[in-house]
């Protein structure tokens, strides 16, 4: 996925609404897709969370003015 500024953020502004909005998926959808699983295999349940994770992260993104692809 590729993120880009609509209205003219600084990179730190950019970073700090991608690392809030990551934490916000995180807890929305009970899934870090920087965390391995613990059995070290992701299941079906895992790839439902990841689909949350990213229509959430999504979503906080676009609302703070970025478009995604």
């Amino acid at each position: 996925m590729s993120i880009y500024p609509r209205e003219g953020q600084t990179q730190e502004q950019q970073d700090r609404d991608h690392i809030e909005c990551h934490d916000w998926a995180v807890g929305q959808a009970g899934f870090d897709p920087f965390v391995a699983p613990p059995d070290g295999r992701p299941g079906p349940e895992a790839a439902r969370k990841s689909a949350h994770y990213l229509q959430a992260l999504e979503a906080c993104l676009d609302v703070r003015g970025y478009s995604l692809r």
